[in-house]
């Protein structure tokens, strides 16, 4: 529990950025009573996401691609939430509800923004309207069902136009991938 003795360092996003920094403060700061480390993040594990693409094709199951952040960063006050604002001036985090009918208000002394990147499906043409995202254990999930549902729809299809269009995937973007046929 933080108490105003203690100066809290308060980093938002558990993925690579936010957990290296917890853990590179957590070194650094070894042995310091008079600091609290403390993360928010919406979920209670870390993603590897470069291992997402083997969860598509079967070759490992979904639980090989994540880590509990308590495991990584033991030590650390972790917040399993959603940040809704940021008060700057108080220098306060408001975040989504618990169990508590009370909205949380986490005070920081320090605050560390690593909340990640958005996905930009606008610069490629037809992104937008046909595109899957594959960031997150569920994208993983629904491209995984997509690409299963076509290939067995492509092994019954008799005409091999529509088996062509059923097999062909275009892939946009670095980190994150979106699967799915373009319109030509």
């Amino acid at each position: 529990m933080w108490s105003k003795q203690r100066k809290r360092i308060l980093v938002l996003g558990g993925g690579f950025g936010g957990i290296s920094t917890v853990r590179t403060l957590q070194k650094a700061l070894h042995g310091r009573t008079d600091i609290e480390i403390a993360l928010v993040n919406q979920e209670n594990y870390v993603v590897f996401q470069p291992m997402l693409a083997e969860v598509i094709s079967g070759n490992i199951g979904l639980l090989n691609t994540v880590t509990p952040i308590r495991d990584i960063c033991p030590g650390a006050t972790l917040y399993v939430r959603t940040v809704e604002h940021i008060d700057l001036d108080n220098k306060v985090v408001i975040t989504s509800h618990g169990f508590r009918p009370e909205q949380p208000v986490l005070p920081y002394g320090y605050l560390v923004l690593a909340l990640g990147t958005l996905d930009n499906f606008g610069v490629v043409r037809g992104l937008q309207e046909h595109g899957l995202h594959f960031k997150t254990l569920g994208d993983a999930l629904v491209v995984r069902n997509r690409l299963i549902h076509l290939l067995e729809e492509a092994d019954i299809e008799q005409d091999a136009a529509p088996r062509r269009r059923m097999l062909t995937f275009v892939m946009a973007g670095g980190a994150s991938l979106a699967w799915k046929r373009l319109p030509r």
